[in-house]
């Protein structure tokens, strides 16, 4: 498997997880999603 295709599964299976979390009553913040350029070093 490529790392795209890694990356894309990744991103489908976030997806489906936060539909999941909604269906059974989470609430889901992408609060830490966004690092400044700081953070990330």
């Amino acid at each position: 498997m490529t790392l795209s295709e890694k990356q894309q599964l990744f991103t489908i299976m976030v997806a489906n997880l936060i539909h999941w979390a909604e269906e059974h009553g989470y609430r889901l913040t992408f609060g830490e999603a966004y690092r400044t350029p700081e953070q990330a070093a």
